[in-house]
């Protein structure tokens, strides 16, 4: 499905399919992140003023 200039295919599937294995290899599933952490380096970041080009 297209969307908004965005190609997007099923974006859920990946998440619960299977980990890359070889052969016989027992493997764990892998899973996003569920929850993103706020780190200090971004607190501290100077942030871009409204029109700051005409500044």
């Amino acid at each position: 499905m297209q969307f908004g200039g965005f190609d997007v295919h099923d974006a859920t599937r990946p998440i619960r399919g299977k980990a890359a294995r070889l052969f016989n290899q027992k493997c764990h599933r892998v899973a996003l992140i569920e929850q993103t952490q706020f780190t200090i380096r971004m607190a501290l970041r100077a942030w871009v003023q409204v029109n700051a080009t005409f500044q």
